[in-house]
């Protein structure tokens, strides 16, 4: 039975260059990596599901500006984790500097 929770991230859209087949690409790679390594052990994808892989709308008949959505992304493969933990990742995405916001 799949996981009837999700885990939404909001990474600041200047943190991020693209979300792409599952991987999120940051704009400094390094840092995140000596300050949340774990982040690359997930899969994202855009919550809203038009966006390109750098943010921008690929809907040629809306001219809504998206870009404040880059970086809205699902955290993937999480199916096994509890309400309880799925929390406790969100706490923990919440506290690095390039989160917007996180939460189940």
């Amino acid at each position: 039975m799949a996981n009837p929770y999700r885990l939404i991230v909001k990474f600041k859209p200047d943190s991020i260059v693209s979300v792409n087949e599952g991987k999120i690409h940051f704009s400094n790679q390094d840092q995140v990596i000596r300050t949340a390594g774990y982040i690359f052990n997930f899969s994202y994808r855009h919550v809203i599901h038009f966006l390109s892989p750098t943010g921008q709308c690929n809907n040629p008949k809306n001219s809504i500006d998206f870009s404040q959505y880059k970086g809205l992304v699902y955290v993937e493969n999480t199916d096994g984790m509890s309400e309880a933990d799925l929390d406790l990742l969100a706490g923990s995405f919440q506290t690095l500097p390039y989160v917007e916001y996180a939460y189940v």
